[in-house]
């Protein structure tokens, strides 16, 4: 899991935290018991280690712990099919902690990609870092502020990968919108992909059934 990492650096300023955290094996034991219990991912549970985890307006947004990275495999399987293609390109809508981005640059090289965050606050605190890091793998990375509902990119562009985490939460009523960007991009996409996208649909049917947690 170390590949996974991101080594954005520690950053606090104007409600954007970005910080070190270490979970003891003492928290590991908790949490796995915790998740144990929780029909949605019985697996989401934080395993010991150094972590770095990006906080928003006091909202933890995103960690690189292998339980979030759990929900990547699916991304990062198609992405290793493009791994140092020279024409390979991907959309990423939400940078976050950049978790998904650090992969396709430092592990896939991924030749170009574009990103689009809406909050200013986040772009600024973890926008650099990654501009030098594809700089320095050869990897031409565009950051667009915007929302990606309002974001107009060029007519004829097109992408081999997207990538839409633009969520802090796992919520099946955020599938009506999944919807909608998946309409909007599919033309432009060889493959369109969402996080926590079957955890959405499982809960969907947790509450149908009368059996989901709340």
């Amino acid at each position: 899991m170390n590949d996974w990492l991101v080594g954005v650096p520690e950053y606090d300023e104007d409600g954007v935290v970005i910080r070190k955290m270490e979970v003891t094996a003492r928290e590991q034991l908790v949490d796995e018991m915790r998740a144990a219990f929780n029909p949605q991912r019985p697996d989401r549970s934080v395993k010991a280690g150094m972590y770095t985890q990006l906080v928003v307006d006091g909202v933890v947004w995103m960690t690189d712990t292998p339980a979030e990275i759990a929900d990547l495999r699916e991304v990062d399987n198609i992405m290793s099919a493009f791994t140092h293609k020279d024409d390979s390109s991907m959309l990423i809508a939400g940078l976050g902690l950049g978790v998904v981005l650090n992969r396709a640059i430092v592990t896939h090289g991924i030749r170009m990609i574009d990103v689009v965050e809406s909050d200013p606050r986040v772009l600024k605190a973890v926008g650099p870092y990654f501009q030098a890091l594809a700089e320095e793998h050869g990897v031409m990375l565009f950051l667009h502020l915007s929302d990606i509902h309002a974001w107009r990119p060029p007519s004829m562009q097109k992408w081999d990968i997207g990538f839409f985490d633009i969520w802090a939460t796992i919520n099946d009523e955020d599938m009506a919108e999944v919807t909608r960007l998946r309409k909007r991009f599919r033309k432009r996409l060889a493959w369109f992909g969402s996080w926590a996208q079957d955890e959405r649909i499982a809960q969907r049917k947790r509450i149908r059934n009368k059996t989901g947690w709340y």
